[in-house]
């Protein structure tokens, strides 16, 4: 599986994304190729006279979006999440706005998509030096998860993925080693979770763990130190520790390995997109992809 095969999947379901205030032309780029790659139609909220500015610049027609106007950013947010809440689209995406403000919106225990379960971030890559789509959680919304909230982590993963196709997950738990140290929480902690998986308190994938980098996703690397199990150099998904570890892997991998990148919060009612600045049209688009599998 790679971006082709989510593109192929999503052109079938005629989806549509809410975006929030989509401001300048990097944004509008990423909506416009997706409009014509019939991946997604986009409703734009947000300040009518700005959205227009932007679609203008990047030569794409107005008439093409429907355009919801807000007065302010606090608004566009609110009446973004609402699209979404009232099934009138399938994601929201962040445009131009305070992550705060948009956040404040979607998380609205009256009006937002908050369901209950935590948030978390997935990041998907597909590297030339890898076999598969390999996905990390969480780099970018818990800071310091415990054993409960890791648990969460993985079954958002767990569901996620799951709906790509991939029947029963490969889940590596990461640490900063292979073995386990009773001073070192991210050991333990993943030998709990592999315990709950071979328990079935954790179903629908293999979860096994600690494990280091290497031995997750390199079979050589496993076998040299005698790891056996079903995960070890076949990872489809890798849990880390916290946040920062998270953040910290997700971004070198993006900028020191040749591979394609995309990223999408989940655990609310739908997924929400939220796009770095620095990303480019591709990444923008492959998040959008992943946001309305």
């Amino acid at each position: 599986m790679n971006f082709k095969d989510l593109y192929k999947e999503v052109k079938s379901k005629k989806r549509v994304v809410s975006v929030v205030c989509p401001y300048g032309g990097q944004v509008m780029t990423a909506l416009e190729n997706a409009r014509k790659k019939n991946i997604a139609d986009s409703i734009l909220v947000g300040k009518k006279e700005k959205i227009e500015t932007s679609i203008n610049e990047i030569g794409a027609n107005v008439d093409d979006y429907k355009i919801v106007n807000a007065s302010s950013d606090k608004e566009a947010a609110r009446k973004g999440v609402s699209f979404v809440a009232n099934q009138k689209a399938d994601a929201i995406m962040k445009g131009k706005i305070q992550t705060a403000t948009f956040m404040r919106a979607v998380l609205d225990k009256e009006n937002g998509l908050r369901k209950g379960s935590i948030l978390s971030h997935i990041t998907a890559y597909e590297a030339k030096k890898y076999h598969k789509l390999l996905f990390i959680t969480d780099g970018g919304i818990v800071i310091e998860p415990d054993l409960s909230e890791k648990i969460k982590i993985l079954e958002n993963a767990i569901n996620y993925v799951r709906r790509l196709g991939i029947k029963k997950p490969k889940v590596a738990v990461m640490a900063h080693r292979e073995a386990v140290d009773e001073k070192v929480k991210a050991t333990t902690d993943a030998a709990k979770l592999a315990k709950m998986n071979d328990r079935g308190q954790i179903k629908n994938a293999f979860v096994d763990g600690p494990f280091a980098f290497d031995n997750a996703i390199s079979k050589e690397a496993a076998e040299i130190k005698g790891i056996k199990s079903e995960v070890a150099g076949d990872a489809d998904v890798l849990l880390v520790p916290d946040v920062v570890s998270g953040n910290l892997m997700a971004k070198a991998v993006m900028y020191m390995a040749d591979c394609k990148f995309g990223g999408v919060v989940v655990g609310a009612k739908a997924p929400i997109i939220l796009l770095s600045r620095a990303d480019d049209a591709e990444t923008k688009l492959n998040s959008i992809v992943m946001g309305l599998l």
